[in-house]
């Protein structure tokens, strides 16, 4: 299946976030009285009325190392041309990683926003699914063999709690991760007269991030807990698609995908009526772990600035989150109005027709869920 890249990682939106990172940088400069209001518009100009070829500056920042280099020099020179002594605003203060960090932030703000209604339209699907289902009487199966009844909307509810708690969780690690990353050279905000916390403050306000405490550059732990986090909202989507998965296989036939023309059939058995939704989810998020496993191997980072490792977080992520994204769309058709037959579940229940309390347990979710 090919998952389409988050539209927040392209480089025409990469080299556009940096150039708004440098814009605010030079009018946090001049708030704080290091640069001229002249400058700063200059710099302002250039970047609105002469940008970089998205692609070109992406090609020379693989020959420099780093996004910024090109960037730097391409908008010194723009902005030169347009206001003398206005090349030394820009980039004032901040470092290539500075950069690449902010921008990263900034990418994964706008992922998130676009993956957050997402998950809200699978919740509604489930606990439509687990209120009219909450008595439905069906196996439940334990190391993959029929066991005692629950109900329908039992096995909806517990779908509905693991999207719920994860997608928490990705909140809860976002508003750990996605703030402002402005250090210098080495973190201490060198070369800004004693003003690097009022141009920090300055910056974040432009660019709407919250300032911590102090530079986070040499500190990934937040990046690599995000990452998780996205991992486990994929492990939710994936436990999801994989039991509706199972329980369309013709031998248990309890539920089915919606039908749809040319859609589950396959190309040489007609007969057959693949779970076409939940294969693409589990393809999509299939790699996640693996990409979450390296953003963990980043955090170890060599002294104030690493060598390695986080000049490809950016790529990780887009990854993780185009993936999770793919996911969801994947499924959303599948929970809207899935096939459930109500017979096939009380036949296969074989007079073990005792639910226990898995009515009152599945409101009980519903309401931990705010449902």
């Amino acid at each position: 299946m090919l998952t389409e890249t988050l539209a927040a990682f392209s480089p025409e939106r990469t080299v556009a976030l940096a150039l708004d990172f440098e814009v605010a940088l030079t009018h946090a400069l001049r708030d704080c009285g290091l640069a001229s209001s002249a400058a700063a518009e200059a710099v302002a100009q250039a970047a609105r009325t002469s940008p970089p070829d998205p692609h070109s500056l992406l090609e020379d920042a693989r020959h420099a190392g780093t996004l910024a280099i090109p960037l730097v020099a391409h908008l010194r020179a723009e902005a030169e041309a347009l206001q003398s002594a206005s090349a030394e605003a820009v980039h004032r203060g901040a470092t290539s990683q500075d950069v690449a960090d902010s921008v990263l932030v900034l990418q994964l703000r706008e992922g998130l926003d676009t993956v957050e209604p997402l998950v809200a339209t699978l919740a509604n699907h489930l606990t439509n699914l687990a209120v009219q289902h909450e008595a439905t009487p069906m196996p439940g199966r334990t190391l993959l063999q029929p066991g005692e009844a629950i109900t329908f909307g039992y096995k909806a509810g517990q779908w509905l709690m693991g999207l719920t708690q994860a997608q928490a969780r990705v909140e809860r690690e976002a508003d750990n991760a996605l703030v402002l990353q402005f250090g210098g050279a080495v973190g201490t905000h060198m070369g800004l007269e004693g003003e690097g916390a009022n141009v920090a403050r300055a910056l974040g306000a432009r660019l709407a991030l919250p300032v911590p405490a102090a530079p986070w550059h040499s500190r990934r732990g937040n990046l690599a807990a995000l990452a998780g986090a996205i991992g486990v909202l994929s492990g939710a989507l994936a436990k999801i698609a994989t039991d509706l998965a199972l329980l369309s296989q013709a031998s248990v036939a309890e539920v089915f995908e919606p039908r749809s023309e040319g859609r589950g059939s396959s190309s040489a058995m007609t007969y057959k009526r693949n779970a076409t939704g939940c294969q693409q989810a589990l393809t999509a998020v299939a790699p996640i772990a693996g990409l979450v496993g390296t953003m963990l191997t980043n955090i170890p980072v060599e002294h104030e600035r690493g060598l390695h490792g986080w000049q490809g977080d950016a790529e990780l992520f887009a990854q993780i989150l185009s993936r999770t994204r793919a996911a969801l769309l994947a499924l959303e058709p599948v929970l809207a109005a899935p096939e459930i037959d109500v017979h096939r579940m009380t036949q296969a229940l074989d007079g073990r027709d005792d639910v226990g309390e898995a009515v009152r347990l599945t409101r009980a979710l519903l309401a931990a869920c705010n449902r």
